[in-house]
């Protein structure tokens, strides 16, 4: 691309007449632009979506040996509830009588509102350990969980089995 500047007294060609300017640079067509700009979406897609479907692995699935080793000796030997907010995590111990209910893997479409239907019938209320990549596709169940009083716990995005992955990763 060309581009004329008018000259002055200082240009070596004759003064009034007009002086090439060359920029440079790559110029590539828009339809190769847009092309490339969907390589890139198309592909962060598939990267999340690897990300929230990778590993997931059901409650069922056997442990490691050894992983508990890293666990506090407040948490591991406390009770069923544990408190991260503060500097050190600690377990809390429910108080004597009490059932706690809890259901994991969620929210479901199927099942979540049927267990919904059951707990509203007797009042009760119950932690949902929900999984992230399922409260992306049914976020409205997600929010009737909470709307209905429920508590919710993070039983992490994917569910992978977390013993049996790298550190980098975990």
């Amino acid at each position: 691309m060309t581009v004329y500047r008018s000259s002055t007294s200082t240009d070596a060609t004759t003064p009034g007449q007009p002086v090439p300017v060359r920029r440079g640079g790559l110029r590539l067509p828009l339809r190769w632009v847009l092309a490339l700009l969907a390589v890139v979406l198309l592909g962060n897609l598939l990267l999340v979506e690897a990300y929230a479907n990778a590993r997931f692995a059901p409650d069922s699935a056997p442990g490691t040996a050894g992983a508990g080793a890293t666990v506090p000796a407040a948490v591991r030997d406390g009770g069923p509830v544990i408190d991260t907010t503060g500097e050190q995590p600690r377990s809390l111990r429910t108080p004597p009588g009490t059932v706690v209910l809890t259901f994991d893997d969620g929210p479901d479409p199927t099942w979540t509102p049927q267990v919904l239907e059951v707990l509203a019938k007797h009042r009760v209320q119950a932690t949902f350990f929900v999984v992230g990549s399922q409260v992306t596709r049914y976020p409205e169940l997600a929010r009737r969980l909470v709307r209905e009083g429920h508590e919710i716990g993070a039983h992490t995005f994917s569910h992978p089995k977390l013993a049996g992955m790298p550190a980098w990763r975990q």
